[in-house]
């Protein structure tokens, strides 16, 4: 690809060329990445047979936030918390939001296991949000609602973490 500019003519000035840009092998199109050399291999792409893992993964993930994000109240609501209990609660699990990623992304940097790093976190939220149906009171709901966003909220990070890094490497 040859890229030419041009100068916009000045008044009493005369229209001159700039100098071409040198040869570029990749072209960047708006829906991903053509190559202008067929020689060139693309870094960052799936081997055969690998997309269908992540495509799994990624439908797995998205189905639960699916599920969980406009149920967890009504949930709460039906297990008899009243609406400012549940408000406490939601706010318990949404602040961990803030907390959690950073922390298991640290883990999962300092520590060079990421994919270790998100099963343990698959592993902890689903015995976690099992420990709401033997919540008695807000107290304990809140703390329940906490743990399980220490485990819940970081696993779209931590996924895309894994998945960079696979395309990367």
């Amino acid at each position: 690809v040859r890229v030419r500019a041009l100068a916009l003519p000045v008044p009493d000035a005369p229209v001159r060329r700039l100098r071409t840009a040198p040869r570029v092998t990749e072209r960047f199109s708006m829906v991903g990445i053509t190559w202008d050399d067929p020689s060139s291999t693309p870094a960052g792409h799936f081997p055969p047979g690998t997309g269908w893992r992540f495509l799994f993964l990624y439908v797995a993930l998205y189905v639960s936030f699916a599920v969980i994000s406009p149920y967890f109240q009504k949930l709460l609501a039906l297990r008899g918390f009243r609406e400012d209990e549940i408000g406490l609660i939601v706010g318990g699990f949404e602040f961990m939001a803030v907390i959690a990623p950073p922390l298991w992304g640290y883990l999962s940097d300092r520590f060079q296991c990421p994919r270790l790093i998100l099963g343990l976190c698959i592993a902890g939220a689903v015995p976690a949000f099992a420990l709401f149906n033997g919540v008695q009171g807000p107290l304990a709901a809140l703390a329940v609602a906490v743990l399980f966003g220490l485990f819940y909220r970081p696993l779209i990070p931590l996924t895309d973490g894994v998945t960079f890094r696979f395309i990367n490497h």
